[in-house]
């Protein structure tokens, strides 16, 4: 992975958890997906991609550039040819971000952001029991509140994701058999048809 200085950016970038306080040029967007550039990387005509983007584009064997540059229809593309961009890299790190957490008004350059957002108080997340059937969003404050406040309704949902994987365990139990005697009745007829 080349310049891992910037993969922490990168995670933040991915997860849409910031709101940018400043202008985009167009000089550091994909001209695939037309957004901030992720892993920016150049092709020799200058235009810039995300590398997830230019690797997709490339699959497809192309290899004109996507770009609307006199230079873009003159000069080839291939995957030895596009390389990592540090300068757009760097300058993309440092854009002033925001928290996009509804209750939390931080704010830092992008690169600096990562840390930020994995330990929010204002970042919204599901109900640790979400995929037992409760879908309450929280912030990170009332989610002990909310674990504690509604325990008689956690248990019941505990109690009801346990019976329920009890009863496929049981139809997978009867499924195995079925299929074990099919196997087994197969062979034999397979044995006997041999004689």
């Amino acid at each position: 992975m080349i310049s891992c200085k910037y993969e922490k950016m990168w995670s933040v970038m991915r997860s849409n958890r910031v709101v940018f306080l400043e202008t985009i040029g167009d000089e550091y967007k994909c001209w695939i997906c037309k957004n901030l550039s992720i892993e920016a990387h150049r092709a020799p005509c200058g235009c810039r991609f995300c590398l997830e983007c230019i690797k997709s584009y490339l699959k497809k064997e192309n290899t004109c550039c996507p770009g609307t540059r006199e230079s873009c229809k003159e000069l080839s593309i291939e995957k030895g040819n596009v390389l990592f961009d540090e300068e757009a890299n760097e300058n993309i790190s440092k854009f002033v971000v925001r928290c996009s957490a509804k209750h939390c008004e931080f704010q830092d350059f992008l690169i600096q952001m990562e840390d930020h957002t994995r330990d929010c108080r204002g970042t919204e997340r599901r109900c640790r029991y979400f995929n037992m059937g409760c879908n309450k969003v929280l912030d990170k404050d009332e989610e002990l509140d909310h674990v504690i406040g509604d325990n008689n309704f956690h248990t019941k949902l505990i109690k009801d994701f346990m019976e329920h994987m009890k009863k496929d365990m049981e139809l997978t139990k009867m499924e195995n058999r079925y299929l074990n005697f099919d196997l087994k009745s197969k062979h034999v007829r397979q044995i006997s048809d041999s004689f």
